[in-house]
């Protein structure tokens, strides 16, 4: 009874076994007369015997004759005239060894590098003794499989070999007195050299996917997720698709970090592909300094649909002017206005620098009077806009250069006019157009013996189109009718 064994001190090979011989006898509870003599066992084999005992009595003995480490069962039999007693057995592990894994193994960025930490183990396994003193550890960065750290002392290590932005996790391995642990892995995290504008940030591949975040906002389980291809155009990119769940979209998505400078004007360009016809889709474009989603800035928010399947909308937002050089985060906010058939890819994301300019303001006629509706046309079609209610207009993103603005508007004269642009400027330039005088255009309709034809359709058609009705006397005439040398008359 009483039975322990105690290992020797600092991995030593020896065991130190400590027990009080029994005084009751076995099976019958009487008291014990004799004892024979102990005999212990390690690992099923006799090591040593004790003769001449006594009942109750303490003993200890040390056992030094174990040649490597690992682990021993120790077991105790007393005998006597009557037999062998109750037999106690203990396991311990002897000598040296293997450390257990580290634990609260993580990383995190910081800045440009990776900061791996973890706690140390004190005890090896199956409970064993290691020297603590003695650990160090590899550190295996993956997926790239890099040994970044061999016999690496010390429970935290910077990481400033990441050769680009990625998804990393690290292995780390420990080590004492020969003998190595099992690995431990963290989990993997976006780390390494920011994004540098310009940059097509998504979405090229799953991996270029992997960087960025998902925040499922709705909780419908529903969110984003890379494809490869989806109907109607299968392209890879970003894609979030409808549930019949009756609950609306909201999900964001947020780029990796990316590097911008103070006072510089960057621009994002993307192609958003809605799966639906006719279905209104809102998506704002986010900016922050961390990728927490009540952190989000909406700095855009683009409304539109689709006339037909597959439909791309190539859409620029203009992003913040930052202060300082740092890292930040752009973002994508789907929302729908109604909760089931509501689906959008987005590929072609692109971050580049804006050297780009402008062109506004007003379309007006001789009279100072403004006209809505004209069209400003710059490089064949390349540059539009239409002037609104006041004669207002503005051509948006041209390089730098002289270009001729073309205007044309239904009754008047078409005009053209020069304009300089330079980077990150609006030039102004206000256009006068001139109406195009009206005229009547007249007639009679006769049939081939001379009659006059009442009752016949008369088109004029060409730059604009007028119709009318011949008299009983095949006369007809059609006033307002804007000059232009390409009308046809068609008779019906």
């Amino acid at each position: 009874q009483d039975f322990t064994v105690t290992r020797g001190d600092n991995g030593a090979l020896t065991a130190t076994l400590a027990w009080t011989n029994p005084v009751k006898t076995y099976g019958r509870g009487g008291s014990l007369e004799s004892i024979e003599s102990v005999v212990i066992f390690r690992d099923g084999v006799e090591v040593n015997k004790i003769e001449n005992t006594t009942p109750g009595a303490a003993h200890t003995w040390t056992d030094t004759n174990i040649s490597s480490r690992g682990m021993y069962s120790y077991r105790i039999v007393c005998y006597n005239d009557a037999g062998a007693g109750d037999r106690v057995t203990i396991s311990k592990y002897i000598g040296p060894g293997n450390p257990m894994p580290v634990t609260d193994a993580k990383v995190v960025a910081s800045g440009e590098n990776a900061l791996v930490s973890w706690t140390a183990p004190t005890v090896g396994k199956l409970d064993s003794w290691i020297d603590v003193n003695d650990l160090t550890y590899d550190i295996m960065r993956l997926p790239d499989n890099v040994q970044v750290a061999e016999s690496f002392k010390g429970t935290s290590f910077t990481d400033t070999t990441l050769p680009t932005i990625g998804k990393y996790s690290y292995a780390i391995t420990p080590k004492t007195g020969g003998h190595t642990g099992d690995a431990v892995q963290t989990v993997a995290v976006v780390l390494g050299p920011a994004i540098q504008i310009p940059a097509t940030i998504g979405f090229e591949s799953l991996d270029q996917f992997n960087l960025w975040t998902v925040h499922d906002l709705n909780a419908n389980y529903y969110k984003w997720g890379y494809t490869s291809g989806n109907y109607p155009t299968y392209v890879p990119g970003a894609y979030i698709s409808y549930a019949y769940d009756q609950i609306a979209a909201s999900d964001m998505l947020i780029s990796p970090y990316i590097k911008f400078e103070a006072g510089k004007h960057y621009k994002l360009t993307f192609d958003a592909i809605p799966s639906n016809v006719k279905i209104p889709e809102t998506l704002d474009i986010m900016f922050s300094k961390n990728t927490d989603y009540a952190q989000q800035d909406s700095v855009t928010e683009f409304n539109f649909y689709s006339d037909q399947a597959g439909q791309v909308h190539s859409l620029r937002a203009n992003l913040p002017v930052v202060d300082k050089d740092s890292t930040y985060h752009v973002g994508f906010y789907y929302r729908s206005y109604m909760a089931a058939n509501y689906g959008l890819l987005i590929n072609n994301v692109n971050i580049a620098e804006d050297h780009e300019g402008y062109i506004s303001g007003i379309v007006k006629d001789a009279a100072g009077k403004p006209i809505e509706g004209a069209q400003l046309i710059v490089n064949a079609g390349e540059f539009t806009a239409t002037s609104d209610a006041k004669g207002k207009y503005t051509l948006s993103y041209l390089p730098e250069g002289t270009y001729t603005v073309e205007v044309k508007k239904l009754g008047y004269y078409d005009a053209t006019s020069t304009a300089t642009v330079t980077e990150l400027t609006t030039t102004p330039l206000d256009i006068t157009m001139t109406t195009l005088p009206l005229y009547t255009v007249s007639g009679t309709v006769k049939d081939v013996a001379g009659d006059p034809v009442a009752d016949a359709t008369v088109e004029v058609s060409g730059y604009n189109s007028y119709m009318t009705s011949t008299g009983a006397d095949g006369k007809f005439s059609i006033s307002g009718v804007y000059e232009n040398a390409n009308y046809a008359v068609t008779l019906t």
